[in-house]
């Protein structure tokens, strides 16, 4: 009897163990859902009426009627061709939708040409996972499939692009005696039913069921003669598609996808509510072009493009360059669809933002919602067609390419296709920039004023100096040996008290403003824990030596930051659940990346150190990670908190059960600043993609140039035109850049209005050698302090005046020579060249820069 209590008693409590297991893991993580909370509605489609067009007193735009108006602008629309165009009363400046003298394009054919006349171009995969390419003009305008309506200051077009073509016309291959009966023939005299009797036969596989004759339908004329026939019964299109439906056939290709024009203050916003997309069953929608020839110009037209390409590229009109088009996606290419070879150094799309401009004027577009399921994509005349064009292309759903391989050896690729489409209604506005000498300056001041009015910006606090960045390495785990037995120890590069002491020598040589950035201080070192709890890393020294070093830094006009990873946490971490908290590929396997392997090119390696290996958190577990954090660093002797990883990475997940993608995930994020900002730390940013910016108060690692696309000119600093005078940024490190021409990286800062940025470590670098940060190759405080206390002098000397000013202008002058100017009339003429040049009466040394004021 003992025993089988004993045994009662061990099965239940096991009973109890499992049970509540099993309810912790429900709850921690697979009932989670809080981020739900901060995902919002897409915006809903406006409320349509009948159209009318309005009342002109002056037409300003041949074949075109007057639709909406406004104090500043009008919009004119061609209803036939559903074409628009916005026209500025003040300055008769006007924007098309498409190009108006497209009919004398003698380059475009084809699909080419009828993608001039359309509005939206469709890629989509049909029910085999083919991918199609569809436009609004073949499938919808040229068969007057579509409707306008009035809205409110504007109008809205909605497309049918449906395939309403069949082999026989209207009639039907197969159907039933009652219905060909009581539909056709009895709406017919004898003679004219006996011609279509003739041309049916009885189903083979289905009683009463009559199937059209194959001679019939091999024969043109017969067909033809049959489909008069069924016309004159009064059968028609309609009465073909529900007799289809009735007797279960496939539905035949149709989407439904509408365009909403409504007038602004400065342009035009164009909407696609994601309410109003339909799909036919069995084609799933990928992603849409949208008014992809809006602006576009001609073949006699001088001027460029911009594209958001790093800190901002310029394209220039009919450039001649025949090579692949630009296409870069808005904050990178998802990292749960990336692949896993790279092949060459990306710089990032940091805006959502393009534009266009020619010798009249210019067009600033900015992507308001779906920015980051968005690419921009450009191209030149005389490749395609005779014109120059700048356009988004936002995705509906995601797609990979799975690679199947059979026994036989063969292989293929099959495309994953998400189910269900993402509810999310695109919005994108146009500013109308009349004027010869628009710029690309001024669409950079009419984006800084967009996001200063919508508080997405502030200006900054006045400043005295310049900021001067400083990362400071402390703590990194190194592997070591006893008797031939590996084992991995925390080694200190830099200890609070150290970093005192490489503060105070560069406060000896007059470096003021320092906005120190500590690497590895919490939970395992730089490669750290879950950041949910904080644990000291105890080498470093005690918060007593943090408050120490923090007092320190602040006395020098700056700020103490801790560095934190919350999206890329490493594989080594204790605190973490890899498989149920990270997001997800369509596979159902987590998102891990790590180091790249130099012979594979392959962004997967570890290259010996495990915590270099990371998984990417899911979007659905971020904000409880951040908000635990947040409750914990508030007390910590930090001046503020930068951020690793939260305005450089956004990625979407996959799973299929639960897809969250990457505009949710953005929204997210956003709810994440936001708790950090609640916390009243400072906010420093790496990277910083546009959502971060209303919470960043330092930026790091910002663009200073664009990728490489062959098609590119020219790259510009249109990102910091952008947020000069309102967030203080820096980019990468000096030291770690591999550039060794000193004069070189101060006039890149000159230019760019940029503060200088070292990363230092009290102990040698060589120390690191074998650790997971033998990236940070020279590191030696001994070595760069004297260079770095020099480069701050002068670039502080230099920029002090316009510390908290807004650039203005920038301009790429034919001599090597940049001109930058800033809204206090201070001029900056940065010479590249490696001659003597004289600009404006200013003289500027080769490899050297000069400064003036304006009108002095």
């Amino acid at each position: 009897m003992k025993k089988k209590k004993i045994l009662i008693i061990t099965l239940t409590t096991l009973f109890l163990t499992i049970g509540g297991f099993a309810l912790y893991m429900a709850l921690n993580y697979l009932l989670h859902d809080d981020y739900k909370n901060w995902i919002e509605p897409p915006a809903v489609a406006q409320e349509g009426i009948e159209f009318t067009a309005l009342s002109d007193s002056a037409r300003d735009i041949p074949d075109m009627i007057l639709a909406a108006e406004n104090d500043q602008f009008k919009l004119y629309t061609n209803p036939t061709t559903s074409h628009v165009a916005i026209y500025d009363k003040d300055s008769g400046m006007t924007a098309y939708s498409n190009p108006v003298d497209l009919e004398q394009d003698e380059l475009a054919t084809g699909s080419n040409r009828s993608e001039l006349q359309s509005q939206i171009v469709i890629d989509y995969f049909d029910s085999n996972r083919n991918r199609v390419r569809v436009n609004n003009y073949d499938m919808s305008i040229a068969s007057e499939q579509f409707t306008l309506e009035h809205i409110e200051d504007g109008i809205r077009y909605t497309y049918v692009l449906a395939d309403n073509t069949s082999e026989t016309g209207i009639v039907p291959v197969t159907i039933s005696e009652t219905e060909l009966e009581e539909r056709i023939l009895s709406q017919l005299d004898e003679s004219d039913a006996r011609n279509i009797r003739v041309n049916y036969g009885p189903s083979d596989s289905e009683e009463g069921e009559l199937v059209l004759l194959e001679g019939t339908i091999r024969s043109a004329i017969k067909l033809d003669r049959m489909n008069q026939l069924f016309e004159k019964a009064g059968f028609t299109q309609e009465d073909y598609d529900a007799l289809l439906a009735e007797e279960g056939e496939s539905e035949r290709l149709s989407f439904t996808v509408a365009l909403e024009y409504t007038l602004t203050d400065s342009g035009l916003k164009v909407d696609m509510p994601s309410e109003l997309i339909e799909e036919s069953e069995g084609s799933s929608i990928a992603s849409i072009e949208v008014l992809k020839f809006f602006g576009a110009q001609g073949l006699d037209k001088e001027g460029y493009m911009l594209v958001p390409n790093g800190s901002g590229s310029l394209i220039y009109l009919n450039n001649g360059k025949k090579t692949d088009p630009y296409s870069q996606y808005v904050y990178d290419l998802d990292i749960s669809s990336k692949g896993y070879v790279t092949t060459e150094e990306r710089e990032i799309a940091r805006l959502p933002i393009f534009g266009i401009k020619n010798e009249t004027g210019g067009i600033l577009a900015v992507i308001q919602s779906g920015d980051s399921l968005s690419q921009i994509k450009a191209d030149v005349a005389q490749r395609l067609n005779s014109y120059n064009y700048v356009y988004p292309t936002i995705a509906l759903r995601g797609t990979e390419q799975l690679s199947m391989f059979g026994i036989t050896g063969n292989e293929a690729d099959l495309p994953v296709v998400e189910r269900d489409r993402y509810d999310v209604t695109f919005s994108i506005e146009y500013t109308l920039l009349p004027g010869e000498d628009i710029t690309y300056s001024d669409m950079a001041t009419v984006y800084r004023n967009q996001l200063l009015e919508e508080k997405r910006l502030v200006k900054q606090a006045d400043m005295e100096n310049l900021p001067f960045y400083l990362d400071i390495v402390g703590g990194v785990q190194k592997q070591k040996e006893i008797l031939g037995v590996p084992y991995t120890s925390m080694e200190i590069m830099t200890s609070f008290e150290e970093a005192q002491s490489i503060v105070h020598r560069l406060t000896e040589q007059d470096v003021t403003n320092i906005r120190l950035n500590y690497l590895g201080w919490f939970n395992g070192g730089y490669y750290h824990d879950a950041p949910q709890k904080i644990r000291d890393v105890r080498k470093l020294g005690g918060q007593r030596d943090m408050e120490a070093l923090k007092e320190t830094v602040e006395g020098t006009g700056g700020k103490l930051y801790g560095d934190v990873a919350f999206q890329q946490v490493s594989r080594t971490s204790k605190n973490y659940n890899l498989a149920l908290e990270s997001a997800k590929y369509y596979s159902g396997m987590a998102v891990v990346r790590g180091k790249v392997n130099p012979q594979t090119v392959r962004e997967t390696a570890s290259l010996g150190y495990d915590e270099a290996i990371y998984s990417i958190v899911s979007p659905k577990f971020l904000n409880r990670y951040v908000g635990k954090f947040a409750d914990n660093v508030v007390d910590y002797p930090l001046s503020g908190v930068s951020l690793r990883d939260l305005g450089d990475v956004l990625s979407s997940d996959k799973k299929r059960t639960e897809v969250i993608n990457r505009e949710s995930s953005k929204q997210v994020v956003e709810q994440a600043f936001n708790q950090l900002s609640e916390t009243e730390k400072s906010l420093m940013v790496k990277g910083g993609n546009a959502y971060s910016l209303p919470y960043a108060e330092d930026l790091i690692s910002v663009p200073t140039k664009g990728a490489g696309f062959h098609i590119v000119d020219t790259h510009i600093p249109f990102y910091q035109m952008v947020v000069h005078g309102s967030i203080p940024y820096t980019g990468e490190p000096i030291n770690l850049s591999g550039e060794v021409d000193y004069t070189r990286t101060l006039l890149d800062l000159i230019e760019t209005g940029s503060a200088p940025r070292y990363a230092l470590s009290y102990v040698n670098s060589v120390e690191m050698k074998y650790t997971s940060l033998n990236h940070y190759y020279s590191t030696d405080h001994n070595t760069w302090v004297e260079q770095a206390s020099e480069m701050y002098e002068v670039v502080n000397e230099a920029l002090k005046p316009v510390i908290n000013s807004a650039m203005t202008s920038h301009e790429v002058l034919e001599n090597g020579v940049r001109k930058i100017t800033y809204d206090n009339g201070h001029v900056f003429y940065v010479n590249r060249s490696n001659e003597e040049v004289e600009v404006d009466g200013v003289t500027i040394q080769a490899m050297n820069f000069e400064q003036t004021e304006e009108g002095r």
